[in-house]
């Protein structure tokens, strides 16, 4: 009798547990983030034949630049954004929820894209004499030409991504994942911008090597163009890694709050007429703040 009334309490408690693990949702939400951050990706060569693809209307970039020479590589894909994002626990086979989270939000922010110089220099000796009060005099030139090009957007993503958490109850954990940012540049604009400097120099010197200088600086010529363009889609996939640490263990509200860093080493894959050539490869990083639910 014994017997039979033990097992009938322990068929009703495993019923309960049972009946209990199929009430729970398949997706749970565990927490937010919010997150400032920052890409910066290495500097790419370009040609002078890149900065007109850039610019293919601008009547500045049309003139001979042969003598025009690239200031070394470029500054591209730097960009601060704003995100946000939601945490989903999902239901695993035992019924419980895991260590995994997938994460789904938005950003929001500034892409200044690339940023491109060439320039030209001439110092030439002009001419070089014995005057009538027995003085050298030696005239130079100095003229300067430059372009400077620099292409930029706003962006919108929307994110998706799954992380395995080290453990997400404690103080310090690390995570580890990888996502897909789908988002469009709008707001599109490219700029030109030439400038030309122009400088005559006489220098004289007497018998007894003192040296009189006089400069004629000629006007300052500055023009610049800007031209709006069509809004393009991208597609970045990424692989998250970072940590998270617990503000507090007893506060009521702070214990549920984790401040982190995350590094997202990334691709970008867009169609645009210059910056498509360039395979692309970036770390996009930043400061987070964390609720748990």
């Amino acid at each position: 009798m014994l017997k039979t009334l033990f097992l009938f309490t322990m068929l009703n408690v495993l019923m309960g547990i049972q009946a209990q693990t199929e009430d729970l949702p398949l997706l749970k939400m565990k927490g937010s983030q919010f997150g400032i951050r920052n890409t910066l990706s290495p500097g790419i060569d370009y040609t002078k034949p890149d900065l007109r693809a850039l610019m293919p209307n601008s009547t500045l970039l049309i003139q001979d630049l042969t003598d025009f020479r690239e200031s070394g590589p470029s500054v591209n894909a730097d960009n601060v954004d704003f995100e946000y994002l939601i945490k989903l626990s999902i239901k695993n086979k035992m019924g419980t929820y895991g260590n995994g989270r997938i994460r789904l939000g938005a950003s929001l922010g500034y892409s200044y894209d690339f940023s491109g110089f060439i320039n030209h220099s001439q110092n030439i000796n002009l001419d070089s004499f014995f005057n009538s009060q027995s003085q050298f005099v030696s005239i130079d030139s100095f003229h300067s030409r430059s372009f400077s090009v620099q292409h930029s957007s706003n962006q919108f993503n929307l994110h998706f991504s799954y992380i395995m958490n080290s453990n997400p109850t404690e103080k310090i954990n690390m995570f580890l994942g990888l996502g897909m940012n789908i988002g469009v540049l709008f707001n599109r604009s490219s700029y030109v911008s030439y400038s030309e400097f122009k400088v005559r120099t006489d220098r004289r010197t007497d018998t007894f090597n003192r040296v009189t200088q006089s400069s004629i600086n000629y006007p300052f010529i500055s023009i610049s163009e800007s031209f709006s363009e069509k809004s393009l889609f991208q597609l970045m996939p990424f692989v998250a890694l970072g940590f998270n640490y617990q503000i507090s263990l007893d506060h009521a509200f702070w214990k549920k709050v984790f401040v982190g860093y995350e590094l997202r080493p990334s691709a970008r894959f867009l169609n645009h007429r210059f910056m498509g050539k360039k395979k692309m490869a970036y770390a996009n990083h930043g400061l987070t703040i964390n609720y748990r639910i």
